[in-house]
């Protein structure tokens, strides 16, 4: 009995989801989409190396880029300026296997005039690293809030 559980205690401990080897082992050729290069293995905290069989979609230059292009982009309408309407849109879109950005929603608007705005921003972005499973791109939907600020975009402007 102390067997059984012993042993059941390793398989349930062991890390199914995740393959110790060397990724030039398995025979995985690197992916490259756009100047990216994807290389799936990394190291755990013990310094393990491990192949991750599932990743997110990745905006060209990871989460700060897209930070810098939704500010540098970013129109704020006039009816909303001039209206005081300040406020986070929340949308969900779709990044096909080919990294285009595709089905922009609104899932929580704040005005039909930012609405608009932050789909155009969503649907001018350039095409991401798509999602993999098992290193083969797949379609994924990702949810993004942008925020309107008057006084934020006000300083922008007038650092340019």
């Amino acid at each position: 009995m102390i067997v059984a559980f012993a042993l059941l205690l390793i398989c349930g401990c062991s890390r199914s989801y995740r393959n110790v080897a060397s990724y030039s082992a398995v025979g995985y050729p690197e992916q490259k989409y756009e100047g990216a290069t994807t290389n799936p293995v990394n190291y755990d905290s013990q310094g393990e190396m491990f192949i991750e069989h599932e990743t997110s979609p990745e905006f060209p230059g990871g989460p700060a880029a897209m930070l810098s292009y939704i500010h540098d982009n970013m129109n704020y309408p006039q009816s909303a300026y001039e209206q005081d309407i300040e406020g986070r849109v929340v949308l969900k879109f779709l990044v096909r296997q080919t990294g285009e950005v595709d089905s922009v929603k609104i899932i929580k608007g704040k005005d039909p005039a930012l609405d608009a705005e932050a789909i155009r921003l969503v649907s001018g972005f350039p095409r991401f690293m798509p999602a993999t499973f098992d290193l083969v791109p797949v379609d994924r939907w990702l949810t993004l809030p942008i925020r309107f600020n008057k006084a934020d975009y006000d300083e922008r402007h007038l650092n340019m």
